[in-house]
């Protein structure tokens, strides 16, 4: 059995990982440490200041004419950087809540990013189950997009 993340990891793993993976594939270097390797690594000693630095670094190295239409091999296959951006933005808005719920605060999300992200699993949910990704979708009569997208992804809205 694995042991639990700290706190610390589990943050690196949902905000600087993401951005460093994404430049990586793209061919950009945002950090000294591998960012395919270990969480606490990329964390390091002041997670917030990592994150603050790739964030930086990313956004410098992406923000130049047709960065974003830079060709990567993902696991899910071949595709620009937009479109590997737009296909990891579920992953960090149903992190957010689950962070949000962990630490007892607010877990409102984003109405309209709430939305787009159930319209998109709507269309096709197959990527979404597939081995990895989110659970069974809890089955239940929600009224709020919030609750059942949380819902969908196999989380109970009400833990």
């Amino acid at each position: 059995m694995a042991e639990p993340a700290t706190d610390r990891v589990l943050v690196a793993g949902v905000t600087t990982r993401p951005l460093a993976q994404s430049a990586a594939r793209a061919g950009y270097r945002v950090t000294a440490v591998d960012a395919f390797g270990d969480l606490d690594a990329i964390a390091g000693d002041d997670p917030v200041g990592a994150f603050r630095s790739i964030r930086d670094r990313f956004l410098e190295a992406t923000d130049r004419q047709g960065a974003l239409q830079t060709r990567i091999t993902s696991s899910a296959g071949e595709m620009t950087l937009d479109e590997y951006i737009g296909r990891m933005c579920p992953d960090t808005l149903i992190h957010t809540w689950d962070l949000a719920r962990a630490a007892g605060v607010d877990d409102t999300l984003d109405p309209k990013a709430v939305s787009a992200v159930l319209a998109g699993f709507a269309e096709g949910d197959g990527p979404v189950r597939s081995p990895g990704r989110y659970a069974d979708a809890v089955v239940s009569d929600l009224e709020s997009e919030q609750d059942r997208l949380i819902a969908f992804t196999g989380r109970n809205p009400h833990w």
